[in-house]
């Protein structure tokens, strides 16, 4: 326009020749400030060549230029000339700022971020994550654990979701991914336009300066008088210089820019057809660089051509192009300006309006950019959402990528509150429940989420500049990754654990079309079983916790921001709560705690922990202070924990994996006690939180002891009633009786249901011998405690045990006219009545028959001169000396109840210690069998009680052999038989004691105990020298080591196994070959002593054939043949038994049995042994029969011993024997008839 503007004045100048103004005002505008004008233009000339990607580009930079001192100076800035660059006064600048400024490529000092709708070139490595994402590989050989998520060099690489289209500039391969940074400007920046339009707009350009340099031809050639200079025509040099000059300049403006161009590489890839993926880049909030800070960005992209520019790592050696680029550019300018200013004023218009017009056309090519709305964050989120998104970026993309919505880690107690039914994972390990979805896939969705997530993490994971590590959320990763690794190193020491343990997670989700529950499996590995090297992949963990964080945040209310403080749940509502209370605060150190109502806690951020009743009407919480993440990782390591605590018995020691040692503290400050207990193991947890920088010590003791507690591994009272006794004995030495009550108060109030009555008894127990208690000064604490007894008790047993205590206190009350006492009592309701006829029943054995101590300690001591009615009043004496006296010298009365035992004997089967203690005080008293020839010995090892037995045993062995009537077990066949391997020690340790003693079975006590799956007893027994291993008097001939192998017990087995003096050949392999246990077979074929035809023991077989020998035996009656030992099969041995009876069978080969019963494990073990007979008790006519076609296969295609088809076997039903042909045609199994006649037809041809 302003060209054909131009033309126009200069045709109708001669019509206003007489107008000297008009030459004066075209001279001083256009002659002398167009040209100027083309000097500058800074900013659109660098943001013209920032993305220039082609020589079109160039030429259209080219052509009427502008910015010509900026397109001169930018080509020394990225050339390597210092001499230049200190020319114009950069000779200091870094490569990098000539980057940033100029160039389009990315470097390891240049990146490019998202800055609110536009793409920000700035310097260092920020973080920002480029990843190609692929739904659905229709060959299915993407791997799983990728979850269709790769790097661009994995996606031009070896899944080739990518192709290079040609070679660029820089032959070097693809550059690391955690080395390189993503062209935003390039790829999603800038919408490029088409290359056709870039040609077509390239010619226009070329073909408008073209124009204006022939129109400046024309006018000084064709028309020069029409076109005055002054009122003269055109200097002769006019024309030249701005044809020379304006070609010059152009040429060297082309030369700058390819300079520039030149200076990056662009590598160009497209999509491989057919393949639907999506590039996304990840941008993580909260990055500040310099004085600025960028929030979070996620953008994708569906576009087909994918561009990648890096600088040039080869510099060009020869410098002419920019010497040329600088001197052509500078020296044309001159000469063009020269020559403009000898033209007439309508060529340097023409030539300043083709500028505005490339101007104009240089903008318009980049003016498509991208828009605020071009970030995926803003679309779903609102601002506050947007605002509580960093940090958990890779969260969110996760979840939208698989339409998660919901996700939450539950704080179940165990596996068993989850049902799983399907494996799916081979990674992330994953348990699947039932999907209330629609649609079933291979993978659930929310499997894939946490799998997408996890990769997410690995690739942002590392020691490279790519990385996120500094991230808060990562940080607690790795606290939280340290924190489980040494809980687990201290939790699973045992052999049992092997080198890959998977611990079940319970999770639900909501969305991905469905919501429901399921397993997620920690898998934690080590090098080497027994070594505490346990390790776990961290990226699982920041799945999970990264998941069930932003699952939490995303559904706070709107406006609302995350607490810093909240409330984490220990345990429901408990009545006792004083009791309750003190539980926990014997273990976690200084903590207040106290109880909330249910209603103002609210979801879904009511608070954090261990799962709640909504039911229940308070909580006892710990209000503690953290973020919601922070709150989080606890939450996780307690569901791990929960998971870990599932696999173990107990808590062990941190050191050597043996029961972990318990401490007892009681703190005394003035007249406040306080009990704190410890735990070596429970401390190593505690300091394994810590140690990692989880949380305090506080928040450590509030996530573990809950854990402990409800999982049922809290050590209980029964673990620290051995630390309570020395503490006991230690306030004893002191005279601490006020120590000793309050103490067993504690235990009392504070213990576990099973073991609340035993101490709520201890308590009672004491009181009972503080009553009687030698000094005066004591006996109060007695009867205050009595008086208020009920007080501290809280078990049904135990209101039971003490009901009679209160109304015998009042009797010996008001026999030792103890008025004070006797007035308490009433004024509590206690009348004598309620002693259950103490007033009329004053027999030793009754009381101790009924447990009752004190009646027991009262009576004992209680001369026949001192005994009245307790009405009778007292007469004046120093009563509690006497008493003191009579105290230490105790008579108990030779007397027995009804059922015949004594007083020791009843106090042995209650397992009162104290009273056995008491009565033992009489030197004369010693164990003595009652009517079933059974005394205290007996009975306390039968009841497991070591304390009260160690005590008899050191007042007599007399009988310690005695064996009880009709069952003629021993106390040690009775320790034994219950499993009491303390017990059992102890009697062991007798020189007395006979181990070999048989019961009325024909079992001693190490047979009792291998029957009874008791490995601790065989161990002590087996220590024994005088232990028999191969003892076997019962009637079936069964050795210790054929019991276990009949029952299954591998443990036990393995102990006789690993021993020299044990002979194997005791049918044990038949035993075991009989029930299927192939473990113990494998362990029995090892030694080479062993006689694999060994067939089941022959006592039993023996007894029956002396009995098939004898005339007078019926074999068809029921006489001694019919109650002799059996087995379960009732057909023959083979057919040469005639006898048609039930007994004639018993011994049989392991063979035969495992082809009987179908056992196709233990029969492939038993055929690799060269000396096996297949023939012997005829095992293929037995599987045959039972329809066992794959042993019959085994059997057939024997080779070392050709197998005979034609042995006969007599079973029970039938009346002849019959072949292996016959038995399976008479069970009916087609298909084994057709394997037998092929295979003797096949024999035929053979012979």
């Amino acid at each position: 326009m302003l060209l054909g503007l131009a033309i126009a004045v200069a045709f109708l100048s001669p019509l206003a020749a007489a107008t000297s103004g008009w030459d004066e005002f075209t001279n001083n505008l256009a002659t002398d400030l167009g040209p100027l004008i083309t000097l500058f233009g800074e900013q659109v000339t660098k943001q013209f060549l920032s993305e220039s990607l082609s020589i079109w580009d160039n030429v259209i930079f080219a052509m009427a230029p502008l910015g010509i001192i900026t397109a001169v100076v930018s080509a020394i800035r990225v050339s390597d000339k210092s001499s230049l660059r200190a020319f114009i006064g950069r000779a200091q600048e870094s490569r990098g700022s000539a980057e940033i400024e100029l160039l389009s490529c990315t470097s390891e000092t240049t990146s490019e971020l998202w800055n609110e709708g536009g793409i920000a070139r700035v310097f260092g490595k920020p973080i920002i994550l480029e990843l190609v994402y692929h739904r659905n590989r229709p060959d299915g050989s993407m791997p799983l654990e990728k979850t269709g998520i790769f790097t661009f060099k994995e996606a031009t690489g070896i899944h080739k979701l990518w192709e290079r289209e040609g070679p660029g500039i820089d032959e070097s391969p693809l550059e690391d991914d955690r080395l390189r940074t993503p062209n935003l400007s390039l790829n999603i920046g800038i919408k490029r336009p088409r290359n056709d339009i870039l040609i077509g707009i390239a010619i226009f350009s070329v073909l408008l300066q073209t124009r204006v340099l022939f129109f400046a031809a024309w006018i000084a050639y064709k028309h020069p008088s029409s076109f005055l200079k002054n009122g003269k025509e055109m200097s002769a040099y006019a024309c030249p210089f701005v044809l020379t000059g304006t070609m010059a300049t152009c040429l060297g403006m082309f030369l700058c820019a390819l300079i520039i161009e030149r200076t990056t590489s662009e590598t160009y890839y497209k999509k491989v057809d057919g393949l639907d993926t999506e590039i996304f880049w990840i941008q993580p909030g909260g990055q500040k660089l310099g004085d600025q800070v960028f929030n979070a960005f996620v953008g994708k992209t569906n576009i087909s051509r994918y561009v990648e520019s890096n600088r040039v790592k080869r510099q060009v050696k020869e410098d002419y192009r920019l010497w040329a680029a600088v001197a052509l550019t500078i020296g044309g300018f001159i000469i063009q300006f020269v020559g403009l200013r000898g033209m007439h004023a309508a060529v340097t218009l023409a030539q300043l309006g083709s500028t505005v017009i490339m101007g104009i056309l240089r903008a318009s090519l980049r003016s498509q950019r991208m828009s605020e709305d071009d970030n995926i964050l803003t679309k779903d989120l609102s601002d506050d959402k947007k605002r509580l998104i960093v940090g958990h970026e890779l969260d969110w993309f996760a979840m939208h990528l698989h339409e998660l919505d919901e996700f939450e880690v539950l704080m179940h107690l165990g596996a068993s509150n989850l049902q799983s039914t399907k494996e799916v994972s081979k990674k992330l390990y994953f348990t699947y429940d039932h999907d209330r979805s629609s649609a079933v896939e291979s993978t659930p969705a929310v499997l894939r989420t946490l799998m997408a997530r996890s990769r997410l993490a690995q690739l942002t994971s590392g020691p490279e500049a790519f990385s996120w590590e500094d991230m808060e959320f990562r940080q607690t990763v790795r606290q939280l990754h340290a924190t489980l690794q040494d809980s687990v190193n201290i939790l699973c020491m045992e052999a049992k654990f092997r080198t890959q343990t998977p611990f079940k997670i319970p999770v639900s989700y909501n969305g991905c079309g469905g919501k429901g529950e399921a397993f997620v499996e920690l898998q934690f590995s080590r090098a080497a079983e027994n070594t505490p090297s346990w390790k776990i992949d961290p990226s699982h963990l920041e799945a999970l916790l990264g998941l069930w964080t932003w699952s939490k945040l995303v559904q706070l209310p709107k406006g609302t921001l995350p607490g810093l403080s909240h409330f984490r749940f220990l345990a429901p509502y408990d009545p006792n709560r004083p009791r309750f209370e003190r539980g926990f605060q014997t273990w976690v150190p200084a903590e207040e705690l106290r109880f909330i109502d249910m209603k103002i806690t609210n979801r879904p951020f009511r608070g954090f922990g261990l799962p709640i009743n909504d039911s229940s009407p308070q909580l006892l919480v710990s209000h503690r202070r953290g973020t919601t993440l922070r709150m989080c990782a606890h939450d996780l390591y307690i569901a791990a924990l929960t998971a870990i605590l599932a696999k173990i018995s107990s808590i062990p020691e941190n050191e050597n994996s043996i029961p972990g040692k318990m401490g007892l503290l009681v703190l005394e400050r003035l007249v406040i006690r306080a009990v704190k207990l410890s735990h070596t193991g429970i401390d190593s947890l505690v300091q394994a939180f810590m140690s990692s920088c989880l949380g305090t010590r506080q928040d450590a003791y509030s996530c573990i002891i809950p854990t402990l507690n409800l999982s049922r591994k809290l050590p209980k009272y029964s673990e620290i009633a051995s630390l309570v006794s020395e503490k006991i004995e230690t306030y004893k030495r002191d005279k601490g009786y006020d120590g000793i009550e309050w103490l067993l108060k504690w235990c009392a109030t504070n213990c576990d249901e099973e073991d609340r009555v035993s101490a709520e008894m201890e308590l009672l127990y004491f009181y009972c011998e503080m009553i009687f208690e030698s000094h005066y000064s004591l006996q109060p604490i007695g009867w205050h405690g009595m008086i208020h007894i009920r007080d501290f008790v809280s078990s049904q047993e135990g209101l039971r045990q003490v009901q009679s205590y209160p109304g015998i206190s009042l009797y010996i009350a008001k026999h030792l006219a103890l008025e004070s006492q006797i007035m308490e009592l009433e004024d509590r309701g206690v009348k004598i009545a309620h002693a259950d006829g103490f007033d009329k029943s004053q027999s030793v054995a009754k009381w101790s028959r009924l447990n009752n101590l004190l009646a027991v300690l009262f009576l004992a001591q209680l001369s026949p001169e001192r005994a009245r009615e307790p009405d009778t009043p007292e007469p004046e004496s120093k009563l509690p000396i006497e008493w003191g006296a009579i105290n230490r010298n105790v008579s108990m009365p030779d007397e027995s109840d009804a059922t015949g035992r004594r007083p020791l004997e009843w106090a042995a089967i209650n397992g009162n210690l104290h009273m056995v203690r008491f009565i033992l005080r009489d030197k004369s008293v010693t164990p003595s069998p009652d009517f079933e020839n059974r005394d205290a010995i007996s009975h306390a090892s039968e009841s497991g009680r070591a304390d009260i037995l160690e005590l008899l045993l050191q007042r007599s062995v007399t009988t310690i052999n005695y064996a009880s009537r009709g069952s003629l077990k021993t106390p040690l066949i009775y320790a034994a038989e219950r499993g009491h391997a303390n017990t059992v020690a102890l009697l062991l340790a007798s020189q007395e004691i006979q181990i070999q003693q048989v019961d009325s079975s024909g079992f001693t006590a190490l047979q009792t105990a291998v029957r009874k799956d008791h490995l601790e007893v065989v161990k002590e027994l087996l220590k024994h020298e005088k232990t028999d291993p191969d003892f076997a008097s019962d009637e079936y001939g069964h050795t210790p080591l054929y019991l276990a192998a009949s029952n299954g017990h591998k443990l036990i087995a393995l102990c006789f196994l690993r021993r020299s003096d044990v002979n194997f050949n005791c049918g044990a392999l038949a035993a075991a070959a009989k029930n299927g246990y192939f473990l113990i077979a494998s362990w029995l074929l090892r030694h080479s002593s062993l006689d694999v035809n060994q067939c089941s023991p022959p006592a039993a077989a023996n007894k029956v054939q002396s009995l098939l020998e004898r005339p007078d035996i019926d074999v068809n009656g029921e006489g001694q043949l019919a109650s002799a030992p059996h087995d379960t099969r009732s057909e023959n041995a083979s057919s040469d038994a005639r006898v048609n009876s039930p007994h004639a069978s018993m011994s049989f080969s392991p063979l035969s049995v495992a082809s009987e019963k179908g056992y196709t494990n233990i029969v492939e073990l038993l055929l690799r042994r060269s000396e096996i007979d297949v023939n012997l008790h005829s095992p293929l006519a037995r599987a045959a029969y039972h329809g066992s076609e794959k042993i019959v296969l085994l059997l057939l295609s024997h080779e070392s011993v050709t197998v005979d088809i034609d042995r006969t076997v007599l079973i029970e039903g039938f009346q002849k024997p019959m072949t292996a042909l016959e038995c399976a045609a008479a069970g009916g199994h087609d298909s084994i008839v057709k394997l037998l006649q092929d295979h003797a037809s096949s024999k035929q041809v053979q012979d």
